[in-house]
């Protein structure tokens, strides 16, 4: 009736928790962004301290960018980081939490050429120690059969198969990757390890 709208203020620490726990509770995002996702805004809390989300400008995202660029943050590590902040600010924008959008680029950066490793140089890095056995096990299982860093730590053995369901696949679609009695040895060790420190930072 000719009234305006109010949008009460909201302190970024608070909108931050209401954007993780919606996150976690629709199920929607892995634990692995999860965790980049706190990371992430938790280092611009600590950037731009706990300011309302309303007041939220780019000079706040250019300042985030400046501190990550001190911390000697890779570019690809900002953009993930302004990728995390853009998907809040639409988030918030989406629930009537802010009354506009920011846009946020994300910072140019060349693209490398891919790095590939010889049988050669792979032979002489077989020789190295890198402490426990495990490691050697590890990258050893990588080179023969291609799972990518959690796969064998999550995956389920079947038989001669090694079975990633999908949602343990990095691009959510199920896979079966055959493997020999050493690899499945090798799996059963990274499994059992990983049932002792269940958490993602034990598999990095």
């Amino acid at each position: 009736n000719g009234g305006k709208t109010e949008i009460k203020p909201l302190s970024l620490s608070d909108a931050i928790d209401a954007f993780i726990n919606h996150r976690i509770k629709t199920n929607t995002c892995r634990e692995s962004t999860i965790s980049m996702n706190r990371r992430a805004l938790n280092l611009f809390v600590k950037v731009v301290k706990n300011i309302t989300v309303s007041s939220i400008t780019l000079e706040h995202i250019d300042r985030f960018i400046k501190y990550s660029t001190k911390l000697n943050h890779s570019k690809h590590t900002i953009n993930i980081g302004l990728r995390t902040i853009r998907t809040f600010m639409i988030w918030l924008y989406d629930r009537e939490l802010i009354s506009r959008k920011i846009k946020i680029k994300s910072l140019s950066t060349d693209e490398n050429d891919p790095k590939y490793i010889t049988e050669v140089e792979f032979n002489e890095l077989m020789k190295l120690d890198f402490g426990d056995p495990r490691f050697l096990r590890m990258i050893k299982l990588a080179w023969e059969t291609g799972l990518r860093l959690s796969e064998p730590f999550l995956g389920v053995i079947n038989g001669n198969w090694l079975d990633i369901p999908a949602d343990k696949s990095k691009n959510h679609k199920a896979r079966s990757i055959q493997i020999n009695s050493e690899q499945i040895e090798t799996i059963e060790m990274l499994q059992m390890f990983h049932q002792n420190n269940p958490t993602l930072d034990s598999i990095k």
